[in-house]
């Protein structure tokens, strides 16, 4: 009897431990999501790339078993503290992971195009205790800010073309001695953070030349076996509004998205050069005073190394008299000129001359005194590696914009704008020429404006 009385009083102890045990960590982690809120809002005492860590959280979110068990999280991200260092370009994020109010490991999420992948690591002290102090340190603050700015050989990486700029911010934390009396006696800790880029001499345009696996230590990265994610796919936007007091061009322009006739440029790109960037372009109408009088049109480019952004410029004094069909084949032209420097300067010059041996740049000076740059596919060979999607896309644009129009001749309006004229058919020479200036010769559709 007694025996039995004593199992029941200890099996009755035992349970109360467990639910006792059960409810403090449920407090816990009640607590811990409390400290980030249910919706993300960044806590961190920087500017982050926010559009990143939010995209980031919806893949965690969708994925989180597979993350969970490749990077065996130990823990509660806390996104609110979620940083990018420096990085705007939707590349690097790092999130603290808690466990009972102590960040047990550091959650790192690298985009490559497009795919992300995270990884993880809980062996740096220095970076627990920094994000421990950032969340849960009573005195955490910045005492003092500094920036040095310097150039630094990047070795074999380095060319003519560019230079590696490094920024170096000073963060100093405070650190109570006795974590059980934070109002106690205490010292100040440093911490460097670095953030180097590639900064172009021609230009203001930065490629950030170190962004994936190889940049970055720790587990749970490709090399890995660790499965990558898709990111979250912006869509590609053409905009042609500014074109509007060019009436033809701004009605051939609605053409350029029109998946129907073979016109959609992201569709183009991809399937010439395997590109995978978003596509972000403006078409504008420009003059002779901007380009010059004997050129047509001009691009220029902006975005990094995942966006293909630029702006289309088309000569309205120079183009008033061509037909529609050689305008709408100077659309796709520029664009291609646009990626083709964009590419140019996202690889390197070395590289670029290495995938593209047949061809030749040049400058051209604009009325603000700043040149663009133009290519030209030299030699025998038409289909150029790789150019024959994009030259047949265009043609078949042409064609289907005007059916009446002799396939040799759109073929010529293809080519004409990206292959010196001695390297084309002698049959194709002349037809742009013609085109351009709406001569007798001219067989394409007139513009009335």
């Amino acid at each position: 009897m007694n025996r039995k009385l004593l199992y029941t009083l200890l099996w009755g102890f035992l349970l109360m431990l467990l639910f006792n045990g059960c409810r403090t960590n449920d407090e816990t982690i009640k607590n811990e999501r409390q400290i980030q809120g249910s919706e993300y809002s960044s806590k961190t005492l920087w500017n982050e790339d926010e559009k990143y860590i939010k995209n980031v959280i919806k893949i965690y979110n969708q994925y989180k078993e597979t993350v969970s068990k490749s990077t065996q999280i130990k823990g509660e991200p806390f996104w609110d503290y979620a940083m990018t260092m420096g990085q705007f370009n939707e590349s690097y994020l790092e999130v603290p992971v808690v466990n009972q109010e102590k960040v047990v490991q550091i959650l790192r999420v690298i985009r490559k195009g497009s795919q992300v992948y995270f990884g993880s690591n809980s062996a740096e002290k220095a970076s627990l205790d920094f994000f421990q102090q950032l969340i849960f340190g009573k005195y955490t603050k910045i005492k003092a800010e500094e920036e040095r700015k310097g150039k630094v050989n990047s070795g074999g990486g380095a060319t003519a073309y560019g230079e590696v700029v490094c920024t170096t911010r000073k963060i100093s934390m405070w650190y109570p001695d006795n974590n059980n009396n934070p109002d106690g006696s205490g010292h100040w800790e440093s911490k460097y953070e670095t953030k180097c880029e590639w900064v172009e001499k021609e230009k203001v345009d930065t490629i950030d030349p170190c962004v994936g696996p190889e940049c970055v230590g720790g587990g749970g990265l490709p090399e890995g076996g660790n499965p990558g994610f898709p990111y979250p796919d912006e869509a590609n936007k053409i905009d042609i509004e500014q074109l509007k007091d060019f009436p033809c061009a701004y009605s051939l322009a609605l053409q350029l998205t029109n998946e129907n006739i073979g016109g959609d440029l992201a569709r183009l790109l991809k399937d010439t050069f395997g590109a995978n960037e978003r596509v972000n372009i403006s078409f504008v109408t420009s003059d002779n005073k901007f380009l010059g009088e004997t050129v047509t049109g001009g691009f220029r480019f902006t975005g990094d190394a995942n966006n293909f952004n630029g702006t289309v410029y088309l000569n309205k004094d120079r183009l008033s008299n061509a037909t529609q069909d050689f305008l709408l084949s100077t659309m796709y032209h520029e664009v291609l000129h646009g990626y083709l420097n964009y590419e140019r300067s996202r690889i390197g010059e070395t590289e670029f001359n290495n995938r593209y041996p047949a061809m030749e740049s040049y400058d051209v000076k604009l009325g603000d005194g700043t040149t663009m740059k133009k290519f030209l596919f030299i030699g025998t060979d038409q289909n150029h590696n790789r150019m024959g999607p994009f030259i047949n896309g265009i043609k078949q644009a042409v064609l289907n914009f005007d059916p009446s129009y002799p396939p040799y001749r759109a073929e010529a309006l293809a080519m004409g704008g990206i292959i010196a004229e001695n390297s084309l058919p002698p049959g194709h020479r002349g037809i742009s020429s013609h085109e351009a200036d709406g001569s007798t010769a001219a067989l394409g559709k007139r513009c009335s404006n």
